[in-house]
C-alpha cells in the first residue's frame, strides 16, 4: 500500500527470513509520471496493486523496469526518458532497495535519475555512479530479468506476450527458470544441428568413394591404351627426327646445286648488259624528246582552254540578248491585251449607261421613295435588335461554358488528387499483406453485392497532419478495417480471401445510424474547441456510419490550437448524464478522457500522449500540411 504526495505507508510487517534475495524491499518515486512523492514496501510474497484507472498501477511497473536497467522502448509508454518526469516538473528519480543483494549481506540500493531537460538518465548503486549496462550485468547476476516477458509483464506489452510462438515462449520460461538451462539448451540444438551435418558428410563421402571406386575400374582399360598410344607416340617422334636428318643432307645439296646455277646466271648477266648498254642510251634520248613534245601539247591546251572561255562568254551575251528580246515581246502582248480589256469595258459601261437611263425614266415618284426608306429604315433597326439580342445571348451562354469547364476541371483535379493520394498510400504498403488484400479486392470486387471500402488508411482523407494524427489515435490498428453494406457479402468476403490467399480480414458491416448528440458543440467552440473529429474527416458516406460506431467519431472533440488546462477542464464532463461537455478531447498533442463507473458513479480521469500521424498523410503536399507537421 501508498500514498502519494509524501506520506508513508509500509507494508505489514513481515518477517525478514521471508524475504529472498534480491527481492523488493522498497520502492520510493519523486516526481515520476502521475506521482509527486511515492515510497511503498512490498511484502516477501504476493503483491497485489489495486486503484482506478489513471491512479498510477502501471506507473509502479515502469519505475521498477527503468531502475533495474530495462528499456524505456519495451514498455510501449514512452519514447524517452524526459517523458517519464511528472508534467511541470524538471527532475524526477526512482529508488529500488533488493534485499541481501550488495556486498557482506546489505541491501543493495539502484536509483536512476531522470530530467526534463535531456533525454539521458543516470544510475547509481548504493551512491556510487554507474551505467546502465552495469546495472543489467548485476541484476543478471541475481536472476532478475525485466526485459523477460516471463519474469516481468507489463501492462502495454501483453499482446506482445500473447503473440508469441511455443518455440520463443519455451527459450523465455528457460531464461526465467534458470540462464544456464537456455545456455545449455542452445548447446543441445547446436550439437544436433552439428550431428546431421556430419551425418550429411559422412553419407557424401561414403558416396564420393563409392563413385571414385567405379571411376577408377572403368579408367584401368583407358590406362593400358594410354600407355600404348604414348609408346606409339614416341616411335612417331624418333621417326620424324630421322626424317629431318634425311632433308637436312638432301637440302645441303640442293644448295651446292643453286650454287652453281647462281654463278652461271651471273655470267650470262654480264654478257647481256654489254649487249643492251647502245639501247639504253636510244631509250634515254626518246624519252627527252617525249617530255618536249608534252611541254608543246600543253601549251596548246591551255590556249584551247582560253579561246573556249571567250567563246563562252561571247554565247551568255547572246542568250541576254534574247531573253531581253523576249521580254520586251511579252511586254507588247500585255499591253495589246490591257487595250483589248479596256475596249470590252467601254463598251460595257455604255450599254450600263442605256439601262440606267431606261431604269431612272421608269422611277416611282418621291413620296412612294420617301415611305419606301423608312419602312427599310425600321426593318433595319428591328434586325439591329434582334442581332443584339442574339449577341447578349451568346455571351451568356459562353460565359456559362467558360464556368462549366472551369467546375470540370477542379473536379478532375479532385479526382485526380484522390487517385493519386490513394495510389501513394498503396505504394507505401507494397509488399505488405494490407496491399495484397487491396490488389485481390479490387480483382474479384464484381463476385460480391454492394459495395467493399477499405482499408481505411486508403478510404480517409484528412486536411493536415494534425488530423490526421487525431484520426490515427482513434482508429489505432482498425486503420486496417475494411466495411460493406451488404450483410450477405460481409458473410462470404472473409472466407473467399481466406480460401484463395490465405490471408485474414476483418470486416464490419456499417449500417445508417444517427447517433445521439453528446452536447452543444457551440458551448464547446467558447472555450476554444474546433469541433467534432467527424467534421474534419473526408470520406464515402458509408465510412463515416462505421467511424461513428466503431470510433465514436461524432463525440470526440478536437481542437487546432492547444488550450489551457482550465478551458480543457470546462469542456470535460463532470458527471454522467452531463449534456455542458464532452467526455474524450483531443489537444494538439494530449489526449484528455473521462470515464464513469456503471455502478458506483465514481469518475476516473486520465491524459496520454498522442504521437504524429504515420499513415494519412504521406501523399499530402500542401502548404498547410507542412506548416502543421512543423507546428505539431
Amino acid at each position: 500500500r501508498s500514498q502519494r504526495d509524501g506520506e508513508r505507508i509500509s507494508m505489514d510487517e513481515a518477517k525478514e527470513d521471508d524475504y529472498r534475495k534480491g527481492a523488493i524491499c522498497r520502492i520510493k518515486m519523486h516526481n515520476f509520471l502521475t506521482y509527486t512523492d511515492a515510497e511503498c514496501c512490498p511484502g516477501p510474497k504476493l503483491n497485489i496493486v489495486v486503484g482506478p484507472n489513471g491512479t498510477g498501477k502501471s506507473s509502479v511497473v515502469c519505475a521498477i523496469c527503468l531502475c533495474l536497467g530495462g528499456s524505456h522502448k519495451s514498455l510501449d509508454r514512452a519514447e524517452k526518458y524526459r517523458d517519464f518526469v511528472k508534467k511541470g516538473m524538471d527532475e524526477g528519480f526512482v529508488e529500488v532497495e533488493l534485499y541481501r543483494a550488495g556486498g557482506n549481506g546489505q541491501n543493495l540500493l539502484v536509483r536512476m535519475d531522470i530530467s526534463s531537460n535531456n533525454d539521458k538518465a543516470q544510475w547509481s548503486i548504493n551512491g556510487a555512479s554507474t551505467s546502465r549496462k552495469a546495472v543489467k550485468e548485476t541484476m543478471a547476476q541475481l536472476s532478475i530479468q525485466v526485459d523477460n516477458l516471463c519474469c516481468f509483464l507489463a501492462q502495454d506489452r501483453v499482446v506482445q506476450f500473447a503473440s508469441l510462438d511455443p518455440y520463443k515462449l519455451l527459450h523465455e520460461t528457460e531464461k526465467a527458470v534458470r540462464p544456464q538451462l537456455f545456455e545449455q539448451h542452445q548447446r543441445l540444438i547446436n550439437q544436433k544441428k552439428d550431428e546431421k551435418t556430419l551425418r550429411s558428410q559422412t553419407d557424401q563421402l561414403k558416396s564420393n568413394l563409392d563413385q571414385a571406386t567405379e571411376q577408377k575400374n572403368g579408367l584401368e582399360e583407358d590406362v593400358r591404351r594410354m600407355r600404348e598410344r604414348e609408346e606409339t607416340k614416341n616411335k612417331i617422334d624418333l621417326l620424324k627426327k630421322k626424317r629431318l636428318w634425311v632433308d637436312v643432307s638432301q637440302k645441303k645439296t640442293r644448295v651446292k646445286q643453286l650454287k652453281e646455277e647462281l654463278g652461271k646466271a651471273e655470267a650470262d648477266y654480264k654478257k647481256l648488259r654489254a649487249v643492251q648498254e647502245p639501247l639504253r642510251n636510244k631509250v634515254s634520248d626518246l624519252e627527252e624528246n617525249i617530255g618536249h613534245l608534252k611541254q608543246s601539247i600543253n601549251h596548246r591546251d591551255s590556249q584551247q582552254k582560253s579561246l573556249a572561255r571567250k567563246c563562252a562568254g561571247v554565247v551568255d551575251t547572246m542568250q541576254h540578248q534574247e531573253q531581253a528580246v523576249d521580254s520586251e515581246y511579252e511586254l507588247i502582248d500585255e499591253i495589246d491585251e490591257r487595250a483589248e480589256t479596256l475596249k470590252r469595258r467601254r463598251e460595257a459601261k455604255e450599254i450600263e449607261i442605256v439601262q440606267l437611263k431606261r431604269d431612272i425614266a421608269n422611277l416611282p415618284r418621291q413620296n412612294e421613295v420617301k415611305a419606301s426608306y423608312h419602312e427599310a429604315i425600321k426593318e433595319f433597326k428591328s434586325i439591329i435588335n434582334r442581332r443584339k439580342k442574339i449577341n447578349e445571348a451568346k455571351q451568356a451562354i459562353n460565359h456559362r461554358k467558360r464556368t462549366l469547364e472551369t467546375t470540370i476541371m477542379k473536379k478532375r483535379r479532385q479526382l485526380d488528387t484522390v487517385k493519386d493520394y490513394k495510389i501513394v498510400r498503396l505504394e507505401k504498403a507494397r509488399g505488405s499483406q494490407h496491399y495484397r488484400i487491396y490488389k485481390w479486392v479490387e480483382k474479384n470486387r464484381d463476385r460480391f453485392r454492394g459495395n467493399i471500402y477499405g482499408p481505411l488508411f486508403v478510404e480517409v482523407k484528412v486536411r493536415n497532419a494534425l488530423h490526421g494524427k487525431y484520426v490515427e489515435a482513434a482508429l489505432g490498428q482498425t486503420l486496417f478495417q475494411y466495411f460493406c453494406d451488404e450483410k450477405e457479402t460481409w458473410a462470404q468476403f472473409p472466407k473467399a480471401l481466406a480460401k484463395e490467399t490465405g490471408m485474414k480480414v476483418s470486416v464490419l458491416h456499417v449500417k445508417p445510424e444517427n447517433p445521439p448528440k453528446v452536447c452543444d458543440i457551440n458551448q464547446l467552440k467558447k472555450h476554444g474547441v474546433t469541433g467534432w473529429l467527424e467534421d474534419v474527416v473526408e470520406c464515402d458516406e458509408k465510412v463515416l456510419w462505421g467511424l461513428r460506431g466503431m470510433g465514436k467519431f461524432h463525440a470526440i472533440a478536437i481542437t487546432d490550437r492547444r488550450l489551457p488546462p482550465e478551458a480543457v477542464a470546462a469542456c470535460m464532463k463532470s458527471r454522467r448524464g452531463d449534456p455542458q461537455g464532452t467526455q474524450k478531447l483531443f489537444n494538439v498533442d494530449e489526449k484528455f478522457e473521462v470515464k464513469f463507473s456503471r455502478y458506483g458513479g465514481h469518475t476516473s480521469s486520465s491524459n496520454s500522449k498522442l504521437w504524429g500521424a504515420r499513415n494519412l498523410l504521406m501523399d499530402d503536399n500542401s502548404q498547410d500540411s507542412k506548416k502543421t507537421r512543423r507546428g505539431s
